[in-house]
C-alpha cells in the first residue's frame, strides 16, 4: 500500500469513491501485496473451465471423484457472491443450487457439466465485462461511502481481465499511466478512457530478443519466411531498436532474433514468447546436451503500428514473497546453526525439503516450481499421523492448516503496521508513543480495541485525509477486533480458502505429472505454497531453536495442540476435515476480547 499523487482529482467535488478504487487498484495490482488483498486467482468463468477439467480428468481416471466436490463448493460460493453474473442469469439461482450442492446429483456428471454450460453461457463474457464497467462507475458517482462494495466488484473486474489474458504487471502500468498522467479529471465518466485500453482485442506483436547463437538451429532453413523465429544481423533491426545501447550489446555468443506472435498486450507477449525460447531450447537438448541456451532479459515488443515496448523480465513467482536483508540474514542463519535441535531422520528430512525449496528458487520453469515445492511440502507431514480413513490429500490439509491460520491475523497486522509507517512514520510513531504495550504490534492492537485510546485512533483515522484506502483498513481492523465472533468468522473463511487452494495445488500437480498439460494460473499457485511451505520451515526452526521439538513429527503435533488451544479460545470448532464454518455460541458479555488477548492470539507461538 502506497499514498500517490492525486493532482488528476482536483477539480472532482465528489472524488472520496474514485480515489479509493485507484488506491485499491494500485495495492492489488503491485507484486509484493499480500495474497489476502490480491485479485482472486478464479472468477465464475475459469472456475466452471476447472470443474469441466476435473470431471474429464476423473472420467480420464487421473484423479479421484472427491476433488469435483471442492470445486463446485468454491464454484457456488463464488456464484453466490457475484452480483453481476446473477443479474445476468435468468434461471433462479435456488433452481441451480438444487443440482450443484446436492451430494447425489453431484455424483451425476453429465447433469452438473449441462448445468455449468448453461451458466457459463448466461453470463457473456463480454456484456459481463461491461457490465461490471457500468457497475464501477455507478458505485463511483454515489456520495455515500461505497468502499466493500468498490472492492468486492473491482477484485472481479482485475481477475476478470487476468482471466481473459492480461498481465497484471500491463494492468497495472496501465492503471498507473491513466491516473498519473494527462489531463485532470472533470467527471467520474472519465474512467472509461482506462476500460478502453482493456477493450479485450488481440494485436500483431513482433518480439525482439539477444539470445546464444545455438538458437538459430530453431530456424527452417528450407521456408524461412515460414519460420516461427527469425535471426536478424545487427543493421537490418528496426532503427527505434538500434538506438537502445543497452540491447545492442551482445556477446561474441550472442544474436538477435524475433518472433511474431498475436497476443493480447505487450507483457503478455513477452512472456509468452520467452515459453517459446523455453521450449525451443529444450528441444534442442534433446539432440545436443552439453549446450545450455541462454536469453538476455531486456525483450523489446514492436506493435503493428511500430510503437516499441521494452519490456524487462518480470519478477519471478518465487522471489514475491517477504525476504531479509543480507545482514539479517546472516544473523538468522548463524543464529540457526548453532541452535537447531532436529537430529537423525528429522534433520535428513528437513534438509531435503530445504534442498527442493531451493531448487525451485533456481529453476525457471513453473512445472519445475510447483512439483518441487509440493513435494517439500509433503516430505514433512508426518505419515504416522494419518488416520486409516483418511486420504493423502486430507491428511495435508489437516496438517498444515494450523501452521498457516497460526500467523494469519498476525501477517495481517504487520502488514498494517509496515504500512502506517511507509506512509508517515512521525505520524505513525507519535501515535503510539504514549500507547501501552512493549512493542509496535501490540501498541497497533491496544490502539485498535482499547476504548481508552479511541480519541487516539480517531485523530490518526482524521490525519489518514484522503488515504483513503489506509483508512477504510484501520476501521476494518478496528472493527474484526472488537468481537472473537468476527475473529473466529475471519479464521474460519481463510480456512475454507486454504483447503479449496491447497487441493486445487494437489490437483495442479497431479496434471502436470499426469497429462503434461500446466494450468494458466500456475504461477500464481506457486506463490501460494512457497508462503505455505516458509512459514513451515520457519515455525519449525523457531520450534527446534527453543528447545520445544526435536524431530519434524513433534513440530506439527505441537503446532496441532497449540492450535487447539488457539480455537477454542476462539470458538472454532475444529471438525477435522469438515468443510465447516461454524463456531461455539458465545455470550455477548464475553465477545469483546481485551487487547492482552488479541496479543495473544498475535503472539501465539513465541
Amino acid at each position: 500500500m502506497k499514498f500517490r499523487n492525486l493532482h488528476k482529482f482536483q477539480n472532482l467535488e465528489n472524488s472520496k469513491n474514485f480515489i479509493f478504487f485507484y488506491q485499491l487498484l494500485e495495492e492489488m495490482l503491485f507484486d509484493y501485496t499480500l495474497d489476502t488483498y490480491k485479485p482472486s486467482i478464479l472468477n465464475l468463468h475459469s472456475l466452471i473451465e476447472e470443474a469441466f477439467e476435473v470431471i474429464n480428468e476423473i472420467e480420464k481416471g487421473n484423479i479421484k471423484s472427491p476433488n469435483i466436490i471442492h470445486v463446485l463448493d468454491e464454484l457456488v460460493t463464488n456464484l453466490e457472491k457475484d452480483k453481476i453474473a446473477n443479474e445476468m442469469i435468468s434461471i433462479s439461482r435456488k433452481e441451480i443450487n438444487s443440482i450443484l450442492k446436492k451430494p447425489k446429483k453431484r455424483e451425476n456428471h453429465g447433469v452438473i457439466k449441462n448445468t455449468l454450460a448453461i451458466v457459463y453461457n448466461l453470463v457473456n463474457k463480454t456484456k459481463y465485462k461491461k457490465n461490471l464497467e457500468l457497475e464501477i462507475i455507478n458505485l463511483l458517482q454515489e456520495k455515500e461511502e461505497r468502499f466493500k462494495d468498490i472492492r468486492s466488484i473491482t477484485r472481479s473486474y482485475v481477475t476478470f481481465l487476468i482471466y481473459k489474458g492480461y498481465n497484471p504487471n500491463y494492468i497495472r502500468k496501465e492503471v498507473l499511466d491513466f491516473f498519473e498522467n494527462g489531463e485532470k479529471f472533470k467527471e467520474v465518466n472519465n474512467i472509461n478512457e482506462l476500460f478502453e485500453r482493456f477493450n479485450l482485442k488481440f494485436n500483431t506483436y513482433e518480439v525482439f530478443f539477444v539470445a546464444d547463437k545455438t538458437l538459430s538451429m530453431c530456424i527452417l532453413e528450407s521456408e524461412k519466411d515460414d519460420s516461427f523465429i527469425f535471426e536478424h544481423q545487427k543493421e537490418n533491426l528496426p532503427t527505434k531498436i538500434l538506438q537502445d545501447r543497452n540491447f545492442m550489446k551482445i556477446g561474441d555468443n550472442e544474436k538477435f532474433y524475433s518472433i511474431k506472435k498475436e497476443d493480447i498486450d505487450p507483457f503478455s507477449v513477452r512472456e509468452n514468447t520467452e515459453k517459446t525460447i523455453s521450449v525451443l531450447s529444450n528441444l534442442i537438448n534433446i539432440f545436443h546436451h552439453k549446450k545450455d541456451i541462454k536469453w538476455q532479459n531486456k525483450f523489446i515488443v514492436v506493435d503493428a503500428e511500430s510503437n516499441l515496448i521494452v519490456v524487462n523480465k518480470p519478477v519471478k513467482s518465487m522471489h514475491k514473497c517477504i525476504d531479509l536483508p543480507e545482514n539479517k540474514a546472516r544473523f538468522k542463519l548463524q543464529d540457526f546453526l548453532m541452535s537447531f535441535q532436529l537430529r537423525g531422520e528429522s534433520f535428513s528430512k528437513f534438509i531435503n525439503s530445504v534442498r527442493l525449496h531451493s531448487i525451485a528458487i533456481h529453476t525457471d520453469s513453473h512445472e519445475n516450481q510447483l512439483l518441487n515445492l509440493w513435494v517439500s511440502l509433503e516430505s514433512l507431514i508426518p505419515a504416522d499421523t494419518k488416520e486409516n480413513d483418511e486420504s493423502n490429500i486430507e491428511h495435508i490439509v489437516d496438517s498444515i492448516i494450523p501452521f498457516l491460520n497460526m500467523h494469519y491475523l498476525r501477517v495481517l497486522l504487520d502488514k498494517l503496521l509496515k504500512d502506517l509507517i511507509r506512509w508517515n512514520f512521525h505520524i505513525t510513531k507519535g501515535i503510539l508513543k504514549n500507547i501501552d504495550g512493549d512493542d509496535f504490534t501490540a501498541r497497533l492492537i491496544n490502539l485498535l480495541s482499547n476504548d481508552k485510546y479511541l480519541d487516539k485512533f480517531n485523530d490518526l483515522i482524521q490525519k489518514t485525509k484522503d488515504f483513503y484506502l489506509l483508512n477504510d483498513r484501520l476501521n476494518y481492523f478496528k472493527d474484526l477486533l472488537s468481537s472473537k465472533k468476527k475473529i473466529c468468522l475471519m479464521i474460519s473463511n481463510h480456512t475454507e480458502r486454504l483447503k479449496w487452494q491447497i487441493r486445487r495445488i494437489y490437483r495442479a500437480r497431479n496434471i502436470i505429472v499426469h497429462t503434461g498439460n500446466t494450468p494458466t494460473y500456475t504461477s500464481i499457485l506457486i506463490e501460494h505454497i512457497h508462503s505455505y511451505l516458509d512459514i513451515i520451515l520457519s515455525t519449525l526452526i523457531q520450534l527446534s531453536s527453543k528447545d520445544k521439538i526435536n524431530s519434524v513429527g513433534q513440530g506439527f503435533q505441537y503446532i496441532r495442540l497449540v492450535y487447539n488451544d488457539f480455537s477454542n479460545f476462539l470458538g472454532i470448532k475444529n471438525e477435522k476435515n469438515e468443510n465447516k464454518k461454524e463456531t461455539k455460541p458465545q455470550s455477548i458479555e464475553n465477545d469483546k476480547p481485551e487487547s492482552k488477548e488479541i496479543y495473544k492470539i498475535v503472539k501465539y507461538l513465541n
